[in-house]
């Protein structure tokens, strides 16, 4: 009775370093999906900010007759147009950062009438060499 007892007492040292590098493997792939999705989820998120600044510069176009030089315009009077507001085009009258944290690149060509706003990516550089760190911009939306 003794012997089968001291036969089955706890884990040996090999059984417990196997079972620890079965959990590491296991953490190390969950960690590596959530981090994935988060960034899919912040280039998303930067495309729909994107688009409300796009709609917002639209709204003001059709009140005022031409776009605003600066993405400022749109969340406060500047007095040149007649028509603007009665509220700022922007939700809670704040131009919004992309989801690093950055402000959105805004370029204006009025001489014919075209606009583009730019998100430089996770990377916060224009350019970039993958998905995540590629400039985000309004022209391809």
């Amino acid at each position: 009775m003794k012997r089968l007892l001291k036969s089955s007492v706890g884990l040996s040292l090999i059984e417990m370093l196997v079972v620890i590098g079965i959990l590491a493997f296991i953490v190390s792939v969950v960690a590596r999906n959530v981090n994935q999705s988060r960034k899919k989820s912040d280039v998303n998120k930067a495309k729909i900010l994107i688009g409300l600044i796009q709609q917002a510069m639209e709204e003001f176009s059709l009140d005022c007759g031409y776009y605003p030089e600066s993405l400022e315009d749109l969340v406060s009077d500047s007095g040149e147009c007649e028509e603007w507001g009665p509220t700022a085009y922007l939700k809670n009258g704040k131009i919004p950062k992309d989801p690093w944290g950055q402000n959105f690149v805004y370029q204006y060509n009025p001489e014919i009438s075209n606009f583009e706003i730019i998100s430089y990516g996770a990377d916060r550089k224009p350019g970039g060499n993958n998905r995540f760190d590629k400039d985000i911009s309004s022209s391809e939306i």
